[in-house]
This record gives structure tokens, C-alpha cells and sequence, in this order.
């Protein structure tokens, strides 16, 4: 799907938000962190485009991986 959505970026939807590894916290120590708050933003924070679950369109999907695999 990464690929897919590389040469396409239409077949899924996403959202922006800030993303950080935790390096201090002991219980939560080398996990992803992904705030979509906008009213609590890090300015150190990355921002990233996250698929949204269940925003895929299946069908063009399966039609352009089709269409790679068969030519």
C-alpha cells in the first residue's frame, strides 16, 4: 500500500500531525508518539501525512497493482 499510495497519492486519505519517539518516560520509552492536537503543538515535533483507518479506495487499489503485476 506505501508504494501504491507513493505513485498515487489519491488511493488513500490521510491526516497531518506531529510525530516524536519518547526518550524520557520510562513506561513509554522508544514508543511513536502522534499528536493531532492543534491546540498542544510541539514546535520540535515532525509533522507527517498518517493514513486514516479505513480510507483506503480498495478498488483502484486492486486495479493498479493488477496492472503492474500483468504488464
Amino acid at each position: 500500500m506505501a508504494i501504491a499510495a507513493a505513485i498515487n497519492d489519491t488511493l488513500i486519505s490521510s491526516i497531518r500531525a506531529k510525530v516524536g519517539v519518547e526518550t524520557k518516560k520510562h513506561l513509554t520509552l522508544g514508543m511513536t508518539i502522534l499528536d493531532t492536537r492543534y491546540h498542544h503543538v510541539g514546535n520540535n515535533l515532525s509533522e507527517i501525512n498518517k493514513a486514516t483507518a479505513g480510507a483506503t479506495d480498495n478498488k483502484r487499489f486492486n486495479d493498479l497493482e493488477f496492472t503492474i503485476i500483468l504488464e
